[in-house]
């Protein structure tokens, strides 16, 4: 019988200690499971800007009546079920806050705490998270040195299939080796905001690269100014409209869209062959659902003009903006 209740005392307490929260230790490879939290409060909501919120071009936080919540080596972890179907693990779609941030980063297979890259599971009903240091190949990642911009990152994530991760934090921000693409930037103070995602740009190849005396080199990337701007835009019958829907790229082909405030309105002038003005007037601030599908269709805060008769193709669009988040903003492209 003492045999039965040493053994029933042993399991009890190994049960205990699998569902405490434990601390990661330098040098530990194994798995470590985290008790989670889940709160259901319907009187102190969490308020947090998630990844699909910022693509969208939110301008307030979303409220989380129902979320999972604790500590990873002190660091507090916030699970959000995104898209609000009662599972936390779904990547790329629900959300985690890491810290005191309340930019919220896609759930992803691999997370980075303290500069410690690790393998992350997620149960589904949120109440536990199972980290194991991550074994692979990594590389350094400088978002922030080259980018020529007058303001700072809230977000800047760099995406790999399931990866997710958050680089706006650190000139020397670790990750897998792989390559990747920008999911999404945003940049914002207290009046101005604007959402970056990969338009054009080219994918970041991220390899295992050291300095002679062994340390990591940071890959680091040259974008943001020179900005240019593109827009939409038809001819018929000497008829010009353009659509309101303007977008800005920057030096690494890199898009900037949902300007809060809007880059709208901006001039625009078109120039015939040999270089003359031939018609010219301004793009409206943007007005929801309309769109330049048909230059029959007049553009509704567009621009709709017709060129001067004797004008001769081809026609040269030059589109600006004197002031804006990212400074001054121009942009030319041929008129078909």
């Amino acid at each position: 019988m003492k045999k039965i209740c040493v053994l029933l005392v042993v399991c009890a307490a190994s049960i205990i200690l699998m569902l405490s929260p434990v601390n990661l230790q330098s040098g530990t490879d194994g798995p470590k499971k985290y008790q989670l939290t889940l709160v259901d409060n319907k009187t102190k909501k969490i308020k947090v800007m998630t990844p699909k919120l910022i693509q969208g071009g939110a301008t307030a936080p979303e409220e989380f009546a129902v979320y999972s919540t604790g500590k990873i080596d002190d660091v507090e972890i916030t699970l959000i079920d995104a898209n609000k179907n009662e599972a936390y693990d779904e990547k790329g779609q629900d959300a985690i806050l890491i810290g005191k941030s309340t930019y919220a980063i896609p759930v992803s297979r691999i997370i980075n705490i303290k500069d410690k890259l690790y393998e992350c599971e997620i149960e589904t009903d949120g109440r536990r998270i199972t980290l194991t240091p991550y074994q692979g190949e990594c590389g350094v990642v400088d978002m922030l040195s080259d980018f020529k911009c007058p303001l700072k990152f809230e977000m800047l994530i760099l995406n790999s299939s399931d990866i997710f991760l958050d680089v706006s934090k650190s000139k020397t921000a670790l990750v897998p080796c792989g390559s990747y693409s920008l999911w999404m930037g945003y940049i914002t103070d207290k009046k101005s905001s604007v959402v970056l995602k990969n338009g054009e740009m080219k994918a970041i190849e991220v390899t295992k690269e050291e300095d002679p005396d062994g340390k990591k080199k940071a890959l680091k990337i040259q974008w943001g100014a020179p900005f240019r701007l593109d827009c939409f835009c038809s001819l018929q019958d000497n008829k010009v409209a353009i659509s309101e829907s303007v977008t800005a790229y920057g030096s690494a082909g890199e898009e900037y869209y949902n300007f809060i405030p809007s880059v709208l309105p901006a001039s625009v002038e078109i120039f015939d062959a040999a270089k003359k003005s031939v018609a010219k007037g301004a793009i409206s601030r943007s007005i929801a659902g309309t769109n330049c599908q048909n230059v029959n269709n007049e553009v509704k805060g567009g621009y709709n003009g017709t060129i001067k008769k004797g004008a001769e193709p081809p026609y040269t669009l030059k589109i600006a903006v004197k002031n804006s988040l990212l400074g001054e903003l121009k942009g030319e492209k041929e008129i078909k």
